[in-house]
């Protein structure tokens, strides 16, 4: 059934009238530029192959309404790609043919060597004039975009959606795995507590000193009465001796029979009768010098481990800053060009010593191996490296798998929401026979081991839904785009990467994925400079090196943000092709 009003196909009137659009069986000139790609009026898991000559079968409300509130209206149910053949075979030819024209159809589609491969279209930077066709406003401004879902289960769906365009999203920020913001809340946490204490130690310390000033001159107070108190002794001390004398005087006068030698002998051995007092009063002189020495040697030890800690307080303090004040900018995941260029210069250095060593041995050169071909997507030297396993941002990268009953096929995805991976739309839909691939799964993270085990560090994660342009559905070499929406929040664990727009001369582009010549889940990246990133056009030309299996790759900057998405090789230029980021893409894939 044709939609009057949207010129989409319904697969019945009932779902028509559900969508709230007047309809017509049959052609109809708002549908002209689509065929249908029912071939069916019963929704069904193959269409055609349910019907029994009855009634439609009711379609479930949670179906209908899946993604009402987004703006999407149910059409019905399609086949997807691995039933094609299925039906082909079962019913003919015949069958499917309706079903190339699905969506637009066209373009070139899955190749047999295992990665998918880009409609051929135009090519960068000078060569995006006078194909591109913008998207349209409204009155209000606002960008007037038709996309189109499909679900696991085949169940399709269509929007017009009014993304505001005076007012754009330009940058979403990169977010760090779970687990990894645990950490740094930890640290900043930490680094806190440590300003927090170095700054209540400064009073503390300033206390402390203050303290142990007064306490001296509180020594140097009782020190000064204990002096005092000795001379006072002392004093007392001599008015004894002399009380002594005057009495042995008296006694002398009354012992007329002593002579003088006696007198003075006698004088001397009373004045040796003082000593003991005396002596008692230095040793209390010296205990006291010895208490007041002691409590001002500990003093001083406090107030010095006092200014310690404070120091080291203050040293934690800052180290805590300076972790927070950190920029947000690439270290050792991203290798830069006169870095890798060292390495490789030892490298070479190995390979020499080792094909000398080996040149004795016989050996078979094969003119057709995979060795002695060129790949298609490297540009000059291949200058690509290993991503650095289980490390943001590579673990938010991840190698996407779909299913045809041809075999299975790869390409590169990239998380930027929780359960949300934006990659190339060749990498969903099959333009070659009009259908969405049947089944899709994204292995978030995934690498290779040195002795050659794949590992998932966070599994395999299987699609719910995909979402891409209608235009691209028109023709496969316009935004070429998808988001697939995930089964499970995998990016929560491993993290996502930003989106950013914006013209740039001279950027510095890091680009990451899965090339198909080599060992499943081998991830690889490579670096180059962008001499014009034009944020005005939908394709931008790049000589970062890709292959086959790079479809959907990110290519980031500094700080892990997508700035374009490389979509293919240009065949017989040393350049390749992606698509950009812009501000209207940021803002139209959000909402997806």
């Amino acid at each position: 059934m044709c939609g009057l009003a949207d010129g989409q196909w319904y697969q019945n009137g009932c779902l028509a009238r559900c969508a709230g659009a007047a309809w017509r069986d049959g052609d109809h000139a708002a549908c002209a530029s689509r065929p249908s790609p029912f071939t069916s009026g019963k929704p069904g898991p193959w269409g055609a192959e349910a019907d029994d000559g009855g009634p439609p079968p009711p379609v479930k409300k949670d179906v209908l309404t899946a993604f009402a509130a987004e703006g999407f209206r149910y059409l019905g149910r399609i086949r997807l790609a691995r039933e094609l053949d299925l039906v082909s075979r079962a019913r003919g030819a015949a069958g499917s043919s309706a079903l190339l024209a699905l969506l637009g159809g066209g373009g070139g589609g899955g190749a047999a060597a295992g990665s998918l491969q880009a409609p051929e279209g135009g090519g960068g930077n000078s060569s995006t004039a006078g194909w591109w066709q913008p998207p349209p406003k409204d009155a209000d401004g606002n960008w007037i975009v038709r996309a189109v879902r499909c679900t696991v289960d085949g169940d399709l769906y269509a929007a017009k959606m009014l993304i505001d365009g005076n007012n754009p999203t330009t940058v979403v920020d990169a977010v760090r795995p779970l687990r990894q913001q645990q950490q740094q809340q930890a640290a900043a946490a930490a680094a806190a507590a440590a300003a927090a204490a170095a700054a209540a130690a400064v009073p503390a310390a300033a206390s402390a000193g203050e303290q142990a000033a007064r306490l001296k001159v509180a020594a140097g107070s009782g020190a000064a009465a204990a002096v005092e108190e000795a001379a006072e002794a002392l004093e007392l001390a001599a008015m004894q001796v002399q009380e002594q004398q005057r009495r042995q005087q008296q006694q002398q006068q009354q012992q007329q029979a002593a002579a003088a030698a006696g007198k003075k002998q006698q004088g001397k051995k009373a004045i040796l009768t003082t000593p003991p007092a005396l002596a008692s009063l230095a040793r209390a002189l010296e205990d006291g010098k010895g208490a007041a020495t002691g409590l001002w040697t500990s003093l001083k030890a406090a107030f010095d481990q006092g200014v310690a800690k404070g120091r080291a307080n203050a040293n934690a303090a800052a180290a805590g800053r300076a972790l927070l004040a950190q920029p947000d900018e690439p270290s050792s995941p991203l290798e830069l060009p006169e870095v890798r260029r060292a390495r490789r210069a030892a490298e070479a250095d190995a390979e020499l010593l080792a094909a000398a060593a080996a040149s004795a041995a016989p050996h078979a050169a094969s003119s057709g191996g995979a060795a002695s071909r060129a790949l298609k997507g490297i540009v000059g030297a291949d200058d690509r490296f290993p991503c650095t396993p289980r490390k943001w941002p590579f673990s938010a990268i991840g190698q996407i798998e779909v299913l045809d009953d041809s075999g299975v096929y790869i390409c590169t995805g990239t998380l930027i929401a929780p359960d949300k991976v934006i990659t190339a739309g060749h990498c969903v839909w099959n333009s070659r026979r009009g259908a969405f691939y049947f089944n899709l799964s994204f292995s978030p993270g995934r690498y290779r081991t040195d002795d050659g085990k794949k590992v998932d560090p966070w599994g395999t994660i299987p699609w719910s839904s995909v979402t891409v342009f209608d235009q691209f559905k028109k023709d496969p070499t316009q935004w070429d785009v998808a988001v697939v929406t995930l089964a499970q929040p995998v990016g929560e664990q491993a993290g996502t990467m930003g989106l950013a727009a914006g013209c740039a001369k001279n950027a510095r582009l890091w680009v990451s994925g899965y090339p198909q010549e080599k060992a499943e889940g081998t991830c690889m990246t490579a670096t180059c400079l962008d001499p014009v990133l034009d944020c005005t056009a939908q394709l931008n030309a790049h000589t970062c090196d890709t292959t086959s299996g790079m479809s959907g790759a990110p290519m980031f900057d500094g700080k892990y943000r997508v700035r374009m998405l490389h979509v293919a090789g240009v065949e017989g230029k040393q350049e390749n092709r992606a698509t950009t980021v812009s501000d209207f893409l940021i803002s139209t894939v959000m909402k997806w």
